[in-house]
């Protein structure tokens, strides 16, 4: 029994040497980076930043204001094969221009291209706030549980350092001991499997934003629910249509390029040249929204593929919309049925502690209820934080940016 007891005590001291490393490490990475950010805000700034540095910039390009394509430049050489026939030589620049219904439509281009702009910052904001809102809470829950334990780790090396001091032999005390230090045990390695969480979480949050540490304010308000068509993800599809429809009218023969052609011409006949300078205007006559057959088809499969994403992200949205709200209710009812015994358990838990403090009940049978009451405790504490992660998470489920 003694050697029981020796070796209980040995895998005690090599579990509390586990977790100093744990803490040791997660302590040195925390002294390694940037001062803390104040608040959520900064620490979304820092993911959105560099969410921006790995996106692919595409190069600046020139676009005319009155060209639709590039200019044409034309030679034309036309030697007689009849005696005293006339020889010629042409030169031409055909410039395409903008009709005036192309104009209006580049116009409707660039105003939608710059609200695609607008709405891709925002999904990007929104994207960041998701990532910073499952790191900030995993960080969040990890600590908390950490400082239940630690405070449940107290009370075990209390009482187990109570029962070592007994100058007994029997093997009922060295049960009890056992009891104990079992128990000690179990919360040990719950504090190393919670280190290893807390780093991980810690680990990720400073890739996102160079930090580890999060500010000490973290609960947000749930929000009401807003338009589902007002959601970034939903807000970027829409716009993006908007793009589609411009682009088919575009590749419409009412949107094609007006031809201007300037024509220098020189006819050369028995030694006469004659100079010859002219202007060309082509117009293109349409008839309604006439397309080609390929545009057509193109379109057709572009705007195909485009519901379908619409359609997919609505449902995606719909349904993290309704899961989250309704694990925020379930969470909230666990929270009530618990904080209603909170203070009955407390009582109770004072109780047991001064009848184990006087020796007053079997200590197999106080520890059969201390751990009780402890996973209670523990229990709570982790409802109150996920109870305000779920309320994060509909949030970020709304579409609503930190």
């Amino acid at each position: 029994m003694i050697f029981i007891s020796g070796l209980f005590k040995k895998t005690a001291h090599l579990i509390t040497l586990l977790i100093c490393l744990f803490a040791g490490l997660t302590a040195a990475a925390v002294d390694s980076v940037t001062p803390p950010a104040e608040s959520l805000l900064q620490l979304t700034d820092a993911a959105e930043a560099a969410l921006q540095r790995q996106a692919i910039h595409a190069p600046a390009s020139w676009i005319s204001s009155w060209l639709a394509d590039a200019p044409t430049l034309s030679t034309a050489l036309l030697q007689s094969q009849t005696a005293g026939g006339s020889d010629e030589i042409e030169l031409a620049l055909t410039l395409p221009l903008k009709s005036p219904a192309r104009a209006q439509l580049d116009d409707e281009l660039l105003n939608n291209e710059q609200g695609l702009r607008a709405s891709l910052l925002s999904y990007r904001r929104w994207f960041a706030s998701g990532m910073i809102r499952d790191h900030v809470w995993a960080i969040t829950l990890e600590q908390t549980r950490q400082q239940v334990l630690a405070e449940q780790l107290a009370l075990y090396q209390r009482f187990l350092a109570k029962l070592q001091t007994i100058n007994s032999g029997s093997e009922l005390n060295v049960y009890h001991q056992y009891l104990y230090q079992q128990g000690l045990t179990e919360l040990q390695l719950e504090v190393i499997h919670s280190e290893k969480q807390l780093l991980k979480a810690q680990q990720q949050l400073q890739q996102l934003t160079g930090q580890q540490t999060i500010p000490t304010q973290v609960r947000e308000v749930e929000f009401t629910q807003s338009a589902l068509s007002q959601h970034p993800r939903l807000r970027l599809l829409i716009l993006q249509e908007q793009q589609l429809q411009l682009q088919r009218r575009a590749n419409t023969a009412a949107n094609a390029a007006w031809q201007i052609t300037t024509r220098v011409k020189q006819v050369s006949t028995a030694g006469v040249d004659d100079k010859q300078i002219g202007v060309q205007l082509d117009v293109p006559l349409s008839f309604g929204q006439q397309i080609s057959q390929l545009d057509h088809s193109n379109y057709q499969l572009n705007y195909q593929q485009w519901l379908d994403n619409y359609s997919d992200a609505q449902r995606d949205i719909t349904q993290q919309q309704q899961t989250t709200r309704v694990e925020l209710q379930a969470l909230k009812a666990q929270l009530i049925l618990l904080s209603s015994n909170d203070t009955l358990r407390q009582q109770a838990k004072a109780n047991l502690l001064l009848l184990l403090e006087y020796q007053e009940i079997s200590p197999d049978i106080a520890q059969q209820r201390l751990q009780q009451l402890l996973q209670a405790e523990l229990q709570l504490a982790l409802l109150e934080v996920q109870v305000q992660q779920a309320i994060s998470m509909l949030n970020q489920a709304a579409g609503v940016m930190l």
